[in-house]
């Protein structure tokens, strides 16, 4: 299933060594063989870059994660959650109106270990 949105792009984990994937709520379904994806607004600039963003998220969980300052900001970009929102309610719905049930894609390092056969 592949659907696009305009002015959206995808990228790859940019902290694979983070494995953000296996402490998700998709993980659960993922070992029970069923394929799932997770959403996450982006970590570019409007230029393509990411050093800015990495720097501010690492500033931010060392200083507010898990306390009492980690709260709403309102300087948050709520048209990228928006997004991301959108996103996920199409992608929702895309499945739910298919056909067919979602499959794990060719090779995939999950699908070869959790699909059931």
């Amino acid at each position: 299933m592949d659907f696009k949105l305009p002015g959206l792009t995808t990228s790859p984990d940019p902290e694979p060594d983070q494995f953000l994937f296996t402490r998700s709520d998709q993980w659960s379904f993922v070992r029970q063989g069923i394929p799932s994806v997770d959403v996450r607004v982006g970590q570019k600039d409007g230029n393509g870059r990411t050093e800015d963003y990495a720097a501010r998220k690492k500033a931010w969980l060392k200083t507010h994660r898990h306390t009492p300052k980690d709260e709403w900001e309102p300087g948050y970009d709520y048209e990228s959650l928006a997004q991301v929102a959108r996103v996920e309610l199409l992608a929702g719905f895309a499945v739910a109106s298919a056909a067919e049930r979602p499959s794990w894609n060719k090779d995939d390092l999950l699908g070869r270990r959790f699909a059931k056969k």
